[in-house]
């Protein structure tokens, strides 16, 4: 999977029953940047690249298309998130079942049985 800033892809996703328990700064490691520290680097503003209810997402996307689709997200967190602050990320998708996503960030990303929760 890549990670992509096509926000547009995310339509239609949902969120998958897992959860990474993991800080900020383990999703950058891994990940690169979240979809709006990119646009901050690009100029935009904040209100313009997120909303009230997510501040980080990071878009993962496979397929000819594009079609199968992971994001991990701050959902409805309301505190400031710094760089070592741990918390429960949502971990959306779309194309793939919440097992195959289990595979990919096990096996593709490397987070532990211990850092993955499912609801």
């Amino acid at each position: 999977m890549e990670t992509t800033y096509n926000h547009k892809l995310v339509i239609g996703s949902g969120f998958s029953g897992i959860y990474i328990r993991c800080s900020y700064k383990k999703l950058l490691e891994k990940l690169g940047d979240d979809f709006q520290l990119s646009q901050l680097k690009e100029g935009k503003k904040l209100d313009e690249c997120s909303d009230d209810k997510i501040r980080h997402e990071w878009i993962l996307t496979s397929g000819p298309n594009g079609d199968q689709v992971i994001t991990i997200y701050d959902y409805k967190e309301d505190r400031k998130i710094l760089r070592d602050t741990i918390i429960n990320w949502h971990v959306g998708c779309k194309g793939l079942t919440s097992e195959t996503v289990r595979k990919v960030l096990t096996v593709d990303y490397e987070f532990t049985d211990e850092e993955l929760d499912f609801e």
